[in-house]
C-alpha cells in the first residue's frame, strides 16, 4: 500500500483504541459498580447458608 494509507489507516486505529481506552476510564470512574452489590449479596448468601448449616437438625 502507499505510505498515505498506511498513515491514515494507522491514524484510524489509533482513535479507535483511544476512544476504547476513554470509554474503559470512564466506565472504571463509576462510583456504583456492579460487581461490588454482587460481591456483597455473594457474601450475604455464604453467611446465610453457613449459618443455616450450622442450626440444629429440627427433625432429629
Amino acid at each position: 500500500m502507499t505510505p498515505w494509507i498506511d498513515e491514515r489507516l494507522a491514524a484510524l486505529r489509533r482513535r479507535d483504541f483511544e476512544s476504547a481506552a476513554a470509554a474503559h476510564r470512564r466506565a472504571a470512574a463509576l462510583s456504583s459498580s456492579p460487581r461490588n452489590w454482587r460481591l456483597r449479596f455473594g457474601k450475604i448468601i455464604v453467611r446465610l447458608g453457613t449459618w443455616v448449616a450450622e442450626q440444629p437438625d429440627p427433625l432429629a
